[in-house]
């Protein structure tokens, strides 16, 4: 009888402590992914509003775009040197010239493939 009792008390307040200790930890588990993922999806529109920006600012095009074209393909430091030299010579159009000025810049970039 007593025992019984006593047995009975020890089960069921164990199950009903454990229960709640449990059922603690799944909400908090739950939570803490509800709220990873609404930080997740507030990070998603700003990457995108970056990625669209980077993309319009890459897409203008400006008179510069063929000078930097022939400079982005060298292969070593001598070859960008080859073709800084290569690209000054196209760039001075007047030979009498001992610079490179800026009208000489202007006639050599429309002059450029």
């Amino acid at each position: 009888g007593h025992r019984t009792l006593a047995v009975s008390l020890f089960f069921a307040s164990y199950i009903l402590v454990g229960g709640t200790i449990l059922i603690n930890i799944v909400i908090a588990v739950l939570l803490d992914e509800f709220i990873s993922s609404v930080e997740k999806d507030k990070l998603v529109p700003l990457e995108q509003l970056r990625e669209e920006h980077e993309r319009e600012f890459f897409k203008s095009e400006s008179p510069l775009d063929p000078l930097v074209a022939t400079l982005t393909t060298f292969s070593s430091s001598d070859d960008l040197d080859k073709q800084i030299a290569a690209l000054y010579e196209m760039l001075v159009v007047d030979t009498n010239e001992t610079g490179l000025t800026f009208q000489g810049l202007q006639d050599g970039l429309r002059n450029l493939p």
